[in-house]
């Protein structure tokens, strides 16, 4: 339990003035500008999420048996991201 020394007071309600005179748009433009600069330059994360989806989609597929796994010879090339082991896509 927390005790107080005195009580809490609500702050004033700042007047419409006041909030005019205290917002930068000029900065809050700045810093919007930056962050889309920065994400520009991130990543899809909608690819990532269409990459774990096919993966999980194969693992439960593996799991209940519909799918084997099957392994590949790593001398032959079997393309970008699939490593040594393969298993076959629906």
């Amino acid at each position: 339990m927390v005790t107080m020394d005195r009580p809490f007071v609500w702050p004033e309600v700042p007047a419409k003035e006041e909030l005019k005179t205290s917002f930068d748009a000029e900065r809050y433009k700045k810093l919007s500008d930056d962050r889309e600069r920065q994400m520009q330059g991130a990543p899809d994360l909608n690819k990532e999420d269409k990459e774990r989806r096919s993966i999980a989609e194969q693992a439960q597929r593996l799991i209940e048996g519909k799918d084997r796994w099957k392994d590949v010879d790593p001398s032959v090339p079997q393309g970008p991201g699939l490593g040594k082991w393969s298993m076959p896509l629906r």
